[in-house]
């Protein structure tokens, strides 16, 4: 195909037309694009029909001086992001964070993790195979990566019967494209070691996989940098993305400019969303399916460094900067999660501390999960270096500082009753899939009456996990309070509006049912809930949310869904009820 170009001051018209028939301007085949700053939306007609999927950039080579004020110098991408020219460029901004980059403090040598993948030996052999740190230190790099959905080819791994083997070598053929890749990188960056999940850790040994999932926050904080195969859905579609190489458009010469414009293809005008915003919009994670893993979020966050290999472009981060490969940098004073994480290390403040936590939370219950057990371990790594912070104990996924907050956790849409017992009910990780939370900042620190009040004391809360580690999994555990527990009946609003409304009574509520089994029957339906917290107090009105529970036995009860007030209520009518003291499991 050719293309070309017409500039005015208001827009660009793109034509293009196969070689053998020049463009006569009409309609068909016809790019109509309006010139925003340095983007063109894009719209392309044929036979009548839109569509809006794509974007075209246009730019000049860095060097030159562009006549147009919205048209800025961009580096022309490598028709490969593997290229000889694009390793080169990660190197170069590799060795810059290490050198200059304060706030990317891994060390230079670092204690290794167990095991490693060697893929440089000395002499300059290309020999790849496990090999065991045995405690030394060194530089390494770790690789996030989909293994593929069931029925995918699955990746090489390591298991007891092929440890040995794959400590003498591991052939090139067997492994697959993602994990060739990450280890040309690492070569590219002079790198001796890469550590690989599937390689790394003896999958069919539990206790060596529980020894190592302890490790993660260790193993990703200390990578010289982490490989992030954005892309891959699975290991044969690999790191690097092949782009169709850019050429020029338009030539401008006069007697003060030359210029050459280049055009360049994307996927849409927010492809750097992903990278910048708070928690990534679902809508964008088609071309980006390693953010659908819930294992990816804290490989990413723990990592000082990553590369990002995405549908169209590298992208870098550390703790400093955003790079891409199109040169449309985001700043990184935007809040997006990872300088959030990073941010509250050096924070005092607990509003802003669990402001974090909750974004993890949303961003994490989103993701997906090939094994329900790893709810909790995947989870692990941010956990134990948010504790380190002075976050304060860990009790199955909720902090005990603060806990009548994370308490207020909710599904927006029913979650799935896992197959086996994950975690207490009191708990988010006792159900799949993605939970919300009300937020009540610092109002139950604030000292007027309109700030939110506890209606509820915490007596005892206990979690019992195994191998006494605090992080991975949960074997039971168990939250005493003292407080109202309300018997409702209710029935939905006589108008149609959204909520019910409890027999008797004014309070319109809104109920969120933590499980599909959980699910509200038909109406008039009896159900027990207790109160904990106020959410707005004036006078004798407030206005609360509560757990809904039923009985397991006598004093101990179970937590089945979320209620909160529409609107205020006198608080006498929950003081019909007495205060006592029971027991969620």
């Amino acid at each position: 195909q050719q293309l070309w170009a017409h500039f005015n001051d208001a827009e660009v018209r793109v034509f293009i037309c196969p070689p053998s028939r020049p463009s006569t301007g009409g309609s068909e085949g016809q790019f109509q694009l309006s010139l925003s700053q340095f983007h063109f939306g894009l719209s392309h007609q044929t036979r009548g029909i839109n569509d809006l999927q794509e974007t075209i950039t246009i730019h000049v080579a860095p060097g030159e001086l562009s006549p147009y004020p919205s048209i800025r110098a961009q580096t022309c991408l490598e028709a490969d992001s593997g290229s000889e020219e694009s390793l080169r460029r990660l190197k170069i901004l590799v060795d810059e964070c290490q050198t200059h980059h304060t706030q990317c403090n891994v060390p230079f040598d670092t204690l290794l993790p167990d095991r490693l993948v060697q893929v440089q030996l000395l002499g300059g052999s290309h020999l790849l195979r496990v090999v065991d740190s045995e405690g030394k230190t060194g530089q390494y790099t770790a690789l996030s990566h989909c293994w593929g959905q069931p029925g995918t080819v699955p990746p090489v791994k390591c298991t007891k019967a092929s440890l040995k083997s794959q400590q003498d070598s591991i052939p090139w053929d067997s492994l697959s494209k993602t994990l060739q890749n990450a280890v040309i990188i690492t070569r590219a960056l002079g790198i001796q070691y890469l550590w690989i999940d599937s390689l790394c850790i003896i999958q069919d040994d539990e206790d060596d996989w529980r020894e190592q999932a302890c490790q993660m926050a260790r193993i990703y904080s200390n990578s010289v940098v982490s490989i992030i195969a954005t892309r891959a859905s699975h290991g044969v579609e690999g790191c690097f993305s092949h782009r169709t190489k850019e050429r020029p458009v338009f030539a401008l010469a006069n007697d003060t400019t030359q210029a050459t414009f280049y055009a360049r293809s994307i996927c849409s005008t927010t492809h750097h969303a992903l990278y910048t915003a708070e928690i990534p919009p679902m809508s964008n994670l088609r071309n980006f399916p390693l953010y659908e893993r819930a294992w990816c979020l804290q490989e990413r966050l723990l990592s000082s460094r990553r590369i990002e290999y995405g549908a169209q472009e590298l992208v870098w981060q550390c703790n400093e900067s955003f790079n891409c490969e199109c040169d449309e940098q985001q700043p990184t004073t935007r809040d997006n999660l990872n300088i959030k994480h990073q941010r509250v290390k050096h924070s005092r403040s607990i509003r802003e501390r669990n402001e974090v936590w909750l974004l993890i939370l949303e961003s994490y219950t989103a993701g997906k999960l090939t094994k329900e057990n790893d709810i909790l371990p995947a989870l692990s790594g941010i956990a134990s270096k948010l504790q380190d912070l002075g976050f304060g104990r860990y009790l199955a996924g909720l902090w005990e500082e603060d806990l009548l907050q994370w308490l207020l956790w909710y599904s927006e849409t029913p979650g799935k009753q896992p197959s086996s017992y994950i975690a207490p009910t009191w708990s988010w990780a006792s159900r799949i899939g993605p939970i919300r939370m009300w937020h009540l900042g610092d109002n139950l620190r604030r000292k007027d009456d309109s700030g939110a009040k506890p209606l509820v004391d915490i007596l005892e809360v206990e979690s019992e996990t195994r191998d006494n580690n605090p992080f991975g999994e949960t074997l039971g555990g168990f939250l005493r309070l003292s407080g109202r527990i309300v018997t409702l009946k209710l029935h939905s609003q006589e108008d149609g509006a959204a909520g019910y409304r409890i027999l008797e009574t004014d309070m319109e509520i809104q109920i969120k049912m933590d499980t599909l089994e959980g699910e509200t029957p038909d109406l008039p339906v009896s159900y027990l809930f207790t109160p904990l917290v106020t959410t707005y107090t004036f006078g004798t009105s407030i206005r609360i949310i509560a757990l809904l529970i039923e009985n397991v036995r006598e004093g101990v009860h179970r937590r089945i869904g979320y209620l909160r007030t529409l609107h205020a209520v006198e608080i006498s009518l929950l003081e019909r009820f007495s205060i006592e003291d029971f027991t969620i499991i």
